[in-house]
């Protein structure tokens, strides 16, 4: 197996405005540590896989479609993935919680495309290591009788015959939220704290890609904490992850990809529905005056710009890609969306096969959440998609992606 890795310095100044959540005060004011965009290329025989992976809150799938045509690589090779911290500036266009700079996204687009040159020329044989243990520190933020957690911390690194690691992977599910709405400083949450503390303590001082699993539901154990909180925990991730990994051993040094195309169903609403709704929420806020005005703009903005697709004769349904991946014993799936915890055991289920999620990948389509949740409401399915700016995913879409997802795992 050969493997290169890169890394891009992507931390703007203060000033711009932070993607993440309604209840803030914009712009960011200061920089609390740096964000990266890292790049890390595999190839084994005939397999190639390039993933890029950055400090940001989520891409959509206008981004991922300009970062295949700048790469020039097969988008069947492509992952773009991100932390999903809320304290990094708009990468995505959410109504109300943070502007999006379109200069500062093409500099993260032009750094994407030099570190995956970088990664693919820096490709040396290596080993893999791959393991799997338990952490119990995300909590459901929900607190419905539905409450579900994914204590899985997935590891992965790629070394060298000298021992010295060239990459590294770590995986787990919790919500960049640690910091909170009251953070005006930019931050890549615990995610940044976790690949850094693992690239100082594995030999060779190795790219580490801290990815997310499907936290749509999930959140570290406060919000609005001190930042030797925020680092505490994402070591405590860090350290879960390598404690497995230098216990592990080498095994089956294998690459496997297989891309789907396929399609989330949204629930398209009447014009009297979409009205409905809209006054509905408009009478229920209890907001302070300065967000609540945030919140009715986000509002009206959803009601107008939803009544215009209908007059357009909208496709009921968001294109999405679901990719599968195969690193030695470890299968991964991608999730183009803020999915609740429960995909993997709903994969798990209809294949029979163990995988582990990569939310925010390939696009972010909003909260993609189980039939159940739709029963006992919440913000992530009844207000989330005014400021993601869409229909809500359809009643039933989540299970649907997962019997798609088990279908590819089942080919590798």
């Amino acid at each position: 197996m050969r493997v290169g890795a890169s890394q891009a310095d992507i931390t703007p100044e203060p000033g711009i405005e932070l993607a993440g959540f309604l209840a803030r005060t914009q712009p960011s004011t200061s920089v609390l540590d740096r964000l990266f965009i890292k790049a890390l290329y595999v190839e084994q025989r005939r397999e190639k896989l390039l993933w890029l992976h950055a400090d940001l809150l989520g891409f959509d799938r206008t981004f991922l479609l300009a970062a295949i045509s700048k790469l020039n690589v097969p988008a069947e090779n492509l992952i773009l993935s991100a932390t999903h911290t809320h304290s990094a500036p708009a990468s995505m266009q959410l109504t109300e919680c943070g502007k999006r700079d379109e200069r500062y996204m093409q500099r993260v687009l032009e750094r994407a495309k030099t570190i995956a040159g970088e990664a693919i020329r820096r490709a040396e044989d290596v080993e893999m290591v791959t393991a799997v243990t338990q952490l119990q520190l995300a909590v459901d933020r929900r607190k419905k009788p539905t409450a579900h957690t994914d204590p899985r911390v997935a590891a992965i690194g790629w070394k060298r015959r000298n021992g010295r690691f060239v990459a590294g992977l770590l995986n787990y599910a919790m919500h960049p939220v640690a910091f909170g709405s009251v953070n005006r400083a930019i931050s890549a949450d615990w995610c940044g704290y976790a690949a850094d503390f693992a690239s100082q303590q594995l030999p060779g001082n190795p790219v580490v890609l801290m990815t997310n699993g499907a936290a749509g539901n999930v959140n570290p154990p406060g919000e609005n904490v001190s930042q030797a909180q925020v680092r505490e925990w994402g070591h405590a991730v860090a350290r879960a992850g390598l404690s497995a990994l230098h216990a592990a051993r080498a095994g089956e040094q294998i690459l496997r990809v297989r891309k789907t195309e396929t399609a989330l169903a949204k629930e398209i609403w009447n014009e009297q529905e979409i009205d409905e709704i809209a006054e509905k929420h408009l009478r229920s806020t209890n907001l302070p005056a300065g967000w609540k005005d945030r919140y009715k703009t986000a509002i009206e903005t959803w009601r107008t710009k939803r009544k215009l697709e209908l007059s357009q004769m909208i496709q009921n349904a968001e294109p999405t890609d679901i990719v599968a991946i195969r690193l030695g014993n470890l299968i991964f799936v991608t999730a183009g969306g803020e999915f609740f915890s429960r995909y993997a055991d709903f994969i798990r289920a209809e294949s029979g096969i163990d995988v582990h999620i990569i939310g925010y990948a390939n696009g972010n389509f909003g909260y993609v959440a189980p039939s159940a949740a739709y029963d006992e409401g919440g913000y992530e399915v009844d207000s989330a998609h005014f400021f993601y700016d869409t229909f809500r995913a359809k009643r039933g879409a989540f299970e649907q992606l997962a019997r798609d997802a088990a279908q590819l795992v089942r080919q590798l």
